[in-house]
């Protein structure tokens, strides 16, 4: 997987939700990741990152009940976004739930998310949320696609994109 190197990382909860809901709807970033981690590998790993790491309200991980679920944490993430932008985060991660829920137990087990329409659907669906959450989410898409291509190139040793 791509570590963020901390001058790379965002600054808030707000940005760091914004960024992963690009990243994950990026059809340029899906393909280029393809280099480093197979897509069913990648699919899971972004989903545990949605459940373990990002969503913080929720109420799970990937296989389990949070055991550490910190109710300040919750009130910290819902205070960067709007009550209106809060139904439509937690609307989106029923939605991924849903769909990890539907997963055959043998691919949990071997920790992949098989290319699928579900999968498709939860990109599509991050792309409404972040058009929803950021205005201008194409110039921060244009700073992720800079980051992710010095990243690979530190990674494969590509040349450098101007």
């Amino acid at each position: 997987m791509i570590e963020m190197k901390p001058e790379t990382q965002p600054q808030n909860i707000r940005d760091r939700v914004i960024d992963f809901l690009l990243f994950l709807a990026s059809e340029e970033h899906w393909r280029a990741s393809r280099r480093l981690i197979a897509p069913e590998l990648l699919a899971f790993e972004l989903s545990r990152l949605w459940f373990d790491e990002i969503y913080a309200p929720g109420g799970r991980y990937l296989e389990s009940l949070k055991g550490d679920f910190s109710q300040e944490k919750a009130q910290e993430f819902r205070s960067y976004f709007s009550d209106e932008e809060m139904e439509s985060l937690e609307r989106f991660h029923r939605f991924f739930e849903l769909r990890i829920d539907m997963l055959p137990e043998t691919a949990r087990q071997k920790g992949i998310f098989p290319e699928s329409d579900a999968w498709r659907n939860i990109m599509r669906h991050a792309a409404y949320l972040a058009e929803e959450l950021e205005p201008d989410a194409e110039k921060r898409r244009s700073r992720l696609q800079k980051y992710l291509r010095r990243g690979l190139s530190e990674t494969l040793r590509l040349p450098s994109a101007p």
